[in-house]
């Protein structure tokens, strides 16, 4: 993906540097990073053991384990991409997600994470929402 992604930038003939390597990646790409491995050049990689121990796991101290923040990662990332596609969403515990959502941004940068919570107005969003029952069964237009 690195590789992919480094391509993508010298094709558009922008300035490459890291930064914008970084920026350039999904978050799909982030959260894998977190799984149990991959395949480098067609050999397995394992994940926990060239990068969680050594690089990742003093960074993300705040995270049960790399089991945890990847399955918390993964969550936000397919509740994203359901958004992102225009997804039915009414299903979904939109609060539990959100607090997901900042308690992932918590493990990651504890500094956004509070910005997060001062300024997000997802959770308003959410307390006023049309309740399951009520978009089922009162006069005003299904969402």
């Amino acid at each position: 993906n690195v590789q992919n992604t480094i391509a993508t930038i010298r094709q558009r003939q922008q300035l490459l540097n890291p930064g914008r390597v970084v920026s350039e990646l999904t978050f799909g790409n982030w959260v894998r990073l977190l799984s149990t491995g991959g395949h480098r050049n067609g050999t397995p990689v394992d994940y926990t053991k060239v990068l969680w121990r050594p690089y990742l796991s003093p960074r993300f101290s705040g995270a049960a384990s790399r089991q945890a923040l990847h399955t918390e990662a993964e969550a936000v990332r397919t509740f994203r991409n359901r958004i992102a596609h225009h997804e039915p969403l009414l299903s979904i515990d939109h609060a539990r997600m959100l607090q997901r959502a900042v308690d992932l941004t918590e493990i990651i940068n504890p500094v956004v994470a509070d910005e997060l919570r001062a300024n997000t107005l997802i959770g308003q969003f959410i307390r006023n929402r049309p309740r399951r029952s009520c978009v089922a069964g009162c006069d005003h237009p299904r969402l």
